[in-house]
């Protein structure tokens, strides 16, 4: 690798993603072997697996647990983990590799959302990033709905310089025996910049198989071979990329920011308003009563009506100075509910207001996410929400508390209606 020169320190930031199981262990065990001069005979460990259990390199040491490593369907990496190697022909240049927990694994949409936001958290600490590597299987026909899911709520959040560095690595097969359909990832991803096969076996295989017999340690020993060759041509694509600048990342921080609170404030307003709402029936029918008290005062003609308002005597027994107090108190009750009902209407106009302008501001910094991210799209966000409510009250057994949460999921619904008509 020597595309730049020695004398530039330059760091190489590269963000690997992939579906539990998909490989992406075994590939930074071969990166790790790549530039710590391991062997076939000689492996470097940094991820243990079911056949190497054991860390070999003490700086790696205490990053995984060897709880899940006998279970392919569940992510052995639980927080984003650091690789940072120097380069074997420039070391003042040094690739770090982010290792991120595996997506869509058992433990289902909670915890694919928790990682999810590890790894945006993480990449908006960087000055930039130089490329990210997705980890497929390249045994599998096409993306999985899950994968594809998941990649797309992440890429939302990622700008467009970025997703043009995009690498793609097919694990478990050559470019010959591949069965995964590119086409198909083009269409639900996105166009990778280059594409790579890699067949890890040393790192999935009992080293047994090999040891003691020659013509399958030459066999393992060509793929060996081949992975590293093809190792190089992957860091060299790397070194090729032009990074994508921290101040993308900090922007679309801030416009997303700036919609989640719009929204949280259109939630808080439309919440208000229903309370007012509420409050105002109340005071309406204090108001009919009022006015059916009045009515009673005015009209009362000696027979024996009583009010509920005043005494149990009857009305026409009051003396006229009584008859007189009555009438001014129910004027005054009927002044005060009706000012309270103009009062109720006023700050009504007023949040609907604020509410308007919200959805102004979400508009506007909808078309500037859109414009540095092309996949950015707030009403799909919102549907997924959405849908995580819709399943979280399923579980909640107190009536009061369901409610509240159906009330919560009522407004989300109002919410992405109206942003899907104007955005549409």
């Amino acid at each position: 690798m020597n595309f730049l020169s020695k004398n530039k320190t330059t760091d190489f930031r590269i963000l690997i993603l992939g579906g539990t199981g998909a490989g992406k262990s075994t590939f930074i065990n071969q990166l790790a072997n790549y530039f710590l001069g391991g062997t076939l005979d000689n492996l470097k460990i940094v991820i243990p697996s079911k056949y190497h259990r054991k860390v070999t390199e003490k700086k790696y040491k205490n990053k995984h647990s060897e709880q899940a490593i006998d279970n392919e369907a569940e992510s052995q990496t639980k927080k984003c983990q650091f690789y940072t190697f120097k380069d074997k022909e420039n070391p003042s240049n040094k690739f770090i590799f982010i290792d991120t927990p595996g997506l869509n694994d058992t433990e289902g949409a909670e915890r694919d959302d928790k990682n999810i936001k590890e790894i945006l958290d993480l990449i908006y600490q960087f000055d930039s990033l130089s490329a990210i590597i997705i980890i497929a299987n390249g045994t599998e026909a096409r993306v999985t709905s899950s994968m594809k899911n998941i990649f797309n709520r992440l890429a939302n959040s990622i700008p467009d310089d970025l997703i043009k560095n995009l690498i793609l690595v097919l694990t478990k097969c050559a470019k010959s025996s591949a069965t995964f359909s590119i086409e198909n990832f083009e269409q639900v991803i996105a166009k990778p910049k280059k594409i790579f096969y890699m067949d890890n076996q040393a790192f999935c295989t009992n080293s047994q198989t090999w040891e003691n017999d020659s013509e399958t340690h030459e066999m393992f020993q060509l793929k060996w071979n081949i992975s590293n060759k093809t190792m190089k041509k992957v860091l060299e694509s790397v070194e090729c990329m032009t990074a994508t600048s921290i101040n993308s990342f900090s922007y679309m921080k801030t416009l997303r920011d700036n919609i989640k609170k719009d929204i949280n404030k259109i939630i808080q307003n439309m919440t208000m308003i229903q309370k007012i709402k509420d409050k105002s029936i109340e005071v309406q029918t204090s108001l009919n009563e009022i006015k059916t008290r009045q009515t009673i005062f005015e009209t009362s003609n000696g027979d024996n009506t009583t009010s509920t308002y005043t005494t149990s005597i009857p009305f026409n027994h009051l003396k006229g100075k009584d008859k007189k107090a009555q009438c001014q108190i129910a004027d005054r009750q009927h002044k005060n509910f009706a000012s309270e009902i103009e009062n109720y209407v006023i700050a009504i106009e007023k949040l609907e207001s604020e509410i308007h302008s919200n959805y102004s501001n979400i508009q506007k910094f909808h078309r500037d996410l859109h414009s540095i991210c092309f996949r950015f799209n707030i009403t799909d966000e919102l549907q997924a929400t959405i849908e995580n409510l819709e399943q979280s009250a399923k579980n909640i057994i107190n009536m009061d508390e369901r409610k509240k949460a159906q009330d919560k999921i009522k407004i989300f619904k109002i919410i992405h209606q109206e942003l899907s008509n104007s955005l549409d």
